[in-house]
């Protein structure tokens, strides 16, 4: 008769002995997920910062938020390309040239291109408009580029992961789920965003030459 409680008692001591082990697993698998970039398939949580003012050099009072970016008029919506980028990042400054001729390129075609700043703790905002702003008039940037807050890095952590590893690219669609992504330290080739884009373009050009939309 001692023997069943006896028992029971070495199977709770199990369970207990094991808790630490499993509670460990779930942080470690969350703590990964953390670590990742925004995936393919997801839907971007929406941001706003203001935005650098290619006549003036400063920052825009307004903000501007990533929907409005995929709002074109009243009832079209475009493709949306979103680019993180740094001062300090030397294959991010070379993204944005790229970025800039596909902009020209595809633009009139449902295409919006926006690149947003990641911002190191150390890093003033003046410091970075300044750099920013030599790059948009070295290379004629006329897509918009948003200057984030440190304070509010969560935001854009929530795209790059805790790893914040860049270059970062994505490619949105109208209805703002991801469906490309490139993320690496040799950048994305002008080629190779345009592929993606091509594969994606909300509309195309008729044999007319008319813009017509996509019905794929």
């Amino acid at each position: 008769m001692r023997i069943k409680p006896l028992f029971y008692r070495l199977i709770i001591l199990g369970i207990v002995a094991l808790m630490p082990a499993v509670v460990y697993a779930k942080d470690a698998a969350t703590k990964e997920k953390s670590n990742e970039s925004i995936a393919v398939g997801s839907t971007i949580p929406d941001f706003g910062f203001p935005q650098l003012s290619k006549k003036t050099g400063k920052l825009s009072r307004q903000i501007l938020f990533l929907s409005n970016f995929l709002e074109d008029g009243d009832q079209s919506k475009k493709l949306l390309v979103v680019n993180f980028y740094a001062i300090w990042c030397k294959p991010c400054l070379k993204e944005i040239p790229i970025l800039e001729k596909l902009h020209q390129k595809y633009s009139a075609k449902g295409v919006q291109f926006v690149s947003v700043n990641y911002r190191n703790q150390e890093e003033s905002a003046k410091k970075i408009i300044q750099k920013t702003r030599s790059i948009v008039q070295k290379y004629h940037i006329t897509y918009p580029i948003l200057i984030s807050k440190y304070y509010m890095r969560k935001v854009y952590l929530a795209y790059l992961g805790q790893k914040a590893q860049l270059p970062f690219s994505i490619i949105v669609n109208p209805k703002g789920m991801v469906i490309s992504k490139f993320q690496g330290s040799k950048g994305v080739s002008f080629k190779k965003l345009e592929q993606e884009i091509l594969k994606n373009l909300p509309i195309k050009v008729g044999h007319s030459n008319k813009i017509i939309k996509n019905s794929n």
